[in-house]
């Protein structure tokens, strides 16, 4: 089952939400405008609604405003709660730079949660791999690797212009950035930490 999330960061003209069967569509507080704005029926809207206080849907999860998790992880943990095992965040980027970093933060939680968690940025999209990952190649020119949390040990990247055979990144490293890939697919695959993934368009 997946759920697709709206936050209330900037949903450019190049994020598409295509509906599946089985969606659970979770809006973050003013998520719902982006919800709304890409013509997407909300299954729940939750949050403490500091930037929507007029909202007056009875049906809403209303929390207080002076909380420890963002709207964001409210929504995560009601994705993985009801058994999501995909987790796709749009409208996570843009807006606050703090509630961009602690959005991207989350993809840990997804993961270690053993949900699969993509933040769809349009022409940028970001995922966290601890084990392995295959890309396939589309409209993204770019993929790029960093190791977050630490350093990342055996990294192998296939399938891509440059590639990686059990290289350690250090954390600060920049040796993964502007990839593009060749094949139809690339494969990435780390033996120990992190690697947080960036799919990117010009």
């Amino acid at each position: 089952m997946r759920a697709v999330i709206f936050a209330g960061g900037d949903l450019d003209g190049d994020t598409v939400y295509t509906p599946q069967s089985g969606d659970v569509v979770i809006c973050a507080d003013s998520g719902y405008k982006n919800c709304m704005a890409a013509g997407a029926k909300p299954d729940v809207v939750l949050g403490d609604f500091d930037s929507m206080p007029d909202y007056g849907d009875s049906g809403a999860l209303r929390y207080k405003s002076e909380k420890d998790e963002t709207d964001t992880l409210l929504a995560v943990n009601y994705a993985m709660e009801k058994g999501c095992g995909e987790i796709v965040i749009l409208g996570a980027l843009g807006g606050r730079l703090d509630h961009e970093i602690a959005n991207i933060y989350l993809l840990k939680k997804i993961l270690d949660g053993g949900a699969e968690g993509i933040i769809d940025g349009g022409k940028n999209k970001i995922l966290l791999v601890n084990k392995e990952m295959c890309l396939k190649r589309g409209n993204s020119k770019y993929v790029s690797v960093f190791p977050v949390f630490g350093d990342a040990e055996g990294v192998t990247v296939t399938g891509t212009k440059y590639t990686l055979d059990n290289f350690r990144l250090r954390a600060g490293d920049t040796v993964g950035v502007s990839n593009e890939i060749v094949e139809p697919q690339a494969k990435i695959r780390v033996k120990n930490g992190y690697l947080l993934v960036l799919m990117c368009s010009d």
